[in-house]
């Protein structure tokens, strides 16, 4: 019986130090599952700040966006007013060039009647001698 008591003494310091390590154990997995947890909410709140960040660039790149669009635009408004201003100028110039062609028709055959007008004025001043010569020579 002392045998049974003494294997029984053993059965319980062995009871008594496997219980010891599992309190020990259940000590270190509290700590690290408070670690975890302290861990887990950092990752959350680094996580939350880093899509804070990736929001305010994305608005940012929006904005600027925005603003190249509104830019674009303006040149593009801009570019075709000079454009139409452009062709305004060609359209008026080529008129012009009609215009300027007109006159120096006009011009030519003002030159044309001007010769034929002198040719007349030449043969009337010798009709005019003539006649004078004529009633000189009567009087």
């Amino acid at each position: 019986e002392l045998e049974s008591l003494r294997q029984e003494a053993k059965d319980l310091g062995h009871a008594k130090r496997e219980k010891d390590d599992l309190e020990k154990m259940v000590v270190t997995l509290k700590k690290e599952l408070k670690y975890a947890q302290e861990w887990n909410e950092k990752s959350v709140m680094e996580y939350e700040v880093l899509v804070q960040n990736q929001m305010k660039e994305i608005q940012s790149l929006k904005n600027e966006l925005a603003s190249i669009k509104y830019d674009m635009a303006n040149r593009d408004k801009k570019a075709q007013e000079e454009l139409d201003q452009r062709c305004k100028e060609k359209e008026d110039a080529e008129e012009l060039k009609k215009e300027l062609d007109m006159v120096k028709k006009s011009l030519y055959q003002t030159e044309v009647d001007a010769k034929k007008l002198r040719r007349q004025v030449m043969l009337c001043n010798s009709r005019v001698r003539d006649w004078r010569a004529i009633c000189l020579t009567h009087s």
